[in-house]
């Protein structure tokens, strides 16, 4: 965060107001967008990033009138469209959070988080292969992208095709072992293709990495009692 005390200009305000949210201090940051807007109502970064942090607040509705005031300011503003899609998707009004990422994905085709959310709110609408698309492209853009990795999987998960979710889920957990809702689902998935002993080991280490949730535990019991039932099958 900027340490001087002289802070007299509509960036320097902004830029404070950034360093607050990268933070999670989200009404300080929205003071200092504030100070900013007295000094440039027209400053369209400003106004984008008060959205930004009301929405980091869940007020989605007054985040999505500074979004537009800034998209009213600089209309191919590609960042705006995606965080009011990412409002939008957030309440989800779904057809119109899309419009917002077709916008956004117009203005700037390189941006593999647009991809990304684009893809959320395509497979939330049950679009599935125009999801995985859209999650491709972003991992074409953006190797790394864990949550484009991991919800690549999660949608090839959902149609069925387990192998290739697992290949995801594995790319995600590459990029960070920690994930463990990631981690849960590849052990889903094995356990859907009958591989028992692969999936308790994944809720295993679930446990490890959160030891409270629940529904890893539910999983695991339900593991272990179809490795009991195999079992006693195989000694008859």
């Amino acid at each position: 965060m900027k340490q001087s005390n002289s802070i007299n200009t509509v960036e320097d305000w902004t830029e404070k107001g950034y360093a607050f949210e990268k933070e999670g201090m989200f009404e300080k940051a929205v003071e200092c967008y504030d100070k900013a807007l007295e000094i440039d109502s027209n400053y369209a970064k400003a106004w984008n990033n008060k959205g930004t942090s009301l929405f980091g607040l869940r007020n989605f509705e007054e985040a999505i009138k500074c979004i537009d005031k800034a998209l009213e300011i600089d209309p191919n503003y590609a960042e705006a469209w995606n965080n009011k899609g990412t409002c939008l998707f957030a309440l989800r009004m779904f057809n119109e959070a899309l419009k917002c990422f077709d916008k956004a994905s117009e203005i700037d085709p390189e941006a593999p988080n647009v991809w990304l959310n684009k893809g959320n709110v395509l497979q939330n609408m049950g679009m599935y292969e125009q999801a995985i698309e859209a999650y491709t492209t972003a991992l074409k853009l953006n190797p790394n992208l864990k949550w484009a990795w991991s919800s690549k999987g999660f949608t090839l998960h959902g149609i069925g095709n387990l192998n290739e979710a697992i290949l995801c889920y594995d790319k995600a957990l590459e990029i960070d072992p920690n994930l463990a809702g990631v981690l849960n689902n590849k052990g889903l998935a094995l356990k859907d293709l009958g591989r028992l002993d692969e999936a308790l080991e994944c809720f295993k280490n679930v446990l490890d990495i959160e030891p409270s949730l629940v529904v890893a535990k539910v999983n695991r019991e339900a593991v272990l009692e179809m490795i009991d039932k195999r079992e006693k099958y195989r000694q008859k």
